[in-house]
């Protein structure tokens, strides 16, 4: 008998017919916002919104109806990013919902702005505004940056964002930077913030550069997307102080404690035929050895990151394979090469930043017993006068399937 109440009671709670319940056909979901400076101290808000039905009307040959569009872009003026969610309800007869919103769009001339933080950290306060969305940092407005943005191998955009947001394992061109993280930096004052650097706009292209020595724009593709996501967005304090080309951002990866990626592809110059470039993966072959010693007024620090090279491709038809000389020659060479650009981001990054992107304020914590006395140490700027040297523990594990270069192409 008991347990026949409780299936009744079951069912009348489980009917849906309660007054405080929002139908799906009811809710917009916003999946990315833009945010950009407006007038007269108010700000200039963007938001995409998911059209639901895209892709589930009469097929046209690619997945969706040949007039629909896969979001709504609305732009208008707020004093803060709680209120706007409210506003857009003027225009927008659906009730907003920001649980599925992806990630945060900001104009670099917003992020630049000393409010940044202040307009940012006040919002989180929202229950929906959710710490796990990732910031991107566009050169261009927020506004353009998401109407230019058109992913055509995705039904969603915001899968597009996702799909782009786990791509940085994979190249290192980018960072993890959501909210939570850039909100901790900021509040801790410790070390450097690093936020996804992306533009749609076309700027002086670099043809001298290597894979990936490259800021959003300045690469040349013809077709697709126009949208480029490569380096970042550097914040000291809140804010925009610069940028990291996709090669620096790389070298960040490799020089902070822990692995934050297994493998990255590169390029190196060929030592004997400076003609061309050998093409390599580079493994990490383990944590970094990092010695900070802060006993003297100049911090000392001594990094060695442990690398693995397996040779993919040699079109100087060179043959490294089997003469020690050659291999002793490509090995050095492959090192100071690395750390030729490793100790130049240092240098930038203490000169230019006055700040330090690798995390090793965390192995500098471990010296103090209270954070109270490790804040009293002011690292930030502890690290400006730091005597730093990095080293590169660099070991050629192979060179791929093909041993030799074709015979009837060597040389002497």
């Amino acid at each position: 008998m008991c347990y026949l109440v409780i299936s009744i009671f079951m069912v009348f709670l489980c009917s849906g017919c309660h007054k405080n319940i929002i139908e799906l056909e009811e809710q917009g979901y916003v999946s990315a916002i833009g945010i950009d400076k407006g007038k007269n101290n108010n700000l200039s808000i963007t938001y995409q919104i998911v059209n639901v039905k895209y892709g589930a009307g009469p097929s046209s040959g690619d997945g969706g109806s040949p007039d629909q569009e896969k979001n709504e872009n609305i732009t208008f003026e707020s004093p803060d990013l709680i209120a706007a969610r409210d506003m857009i309800n003027v225009v927008v007869a659906r009730r907003i919902t920001l649980a599925h919103t992806r990630v945060l769009i900001v104009g670099e001339d917003f992020a630049r702005n000393p409010e940044f933080f202040h307009i940012l950290e006040a919002a989180i306060r929202d229950k929906e505004f959710r710490r796990t969305m990732n910031i991107f940092i566009c050169r261009e407005k927020a506004s353009e940056f998401l109407n230019r943005n058109n992913p055509r191998l995705e039904d969603r955009t915001s899968k597009y964002f996702d799909f782009v947001i786990n791509r940085w394992r994979d190249t290192e061109f980018i960072t993890i930077s959501d909210l939570n993280r850039f909100l901790q930096r900021t509040e801790e004052n410790t070390s450097l913030f690093l936020g996804v650097y992306t533009s749609t706009k076309r700027y002086s292209s670099k043809d001298y550069g290597n894979e990936a020595d490259y800021l959003p724009g300045q690469m040349n593709f013809k077709g697709g997307n126009p949208t480029q996501v490569i380096g970042s967005a550097v914040f000291k304090r809140g804010r925009m102080i610069g940028s990291l080309t996709g090669d620096e951002n790389r070298f960040v990866a490799l020089l902070r404690p822990k692995n934050e990626v297994e493998s990255m592809l590169f390029t190196f110059e060929d030592p004997i035929d400076k003609k061309y470039k050998i093409s390599a993966r580079l493994i990490k072959g383990g944590k970094n050895k990092i010695k900070i010693d802060t006993s003297s007024y100049r911090p000392r620090i001594n990094v060695v990151v442990p690398v693995e090279i397996e040779i993919l491709a040699i079109p100087s038809f060179v043959k490294y394979v089997g003469v020690k000389d050659k291999e002793h020659i490509l090995k050095d060479a492959i090192k100071n090469q690395l750390e030729e650009k490793a100790n130049k981001l240092v240098k930038k990054t203490q000169e230019d930043f006055r700040g330090e992107p690798f995390l090793w304020g965390l192995e500098v914590r471990k010296k103090f017993w209270t954070f109270e006395e490790y804040q009293k140490y002011n690292w930030m700027d502890k690290y400006t006068k730091a005597q730093i040297s990095v080293n590169f523990d660099v070991k050629i594990g192979s060179f791929g399937k093909q041993l030799n270069p074709p015979k009837d192409i060597q040389g002497d």
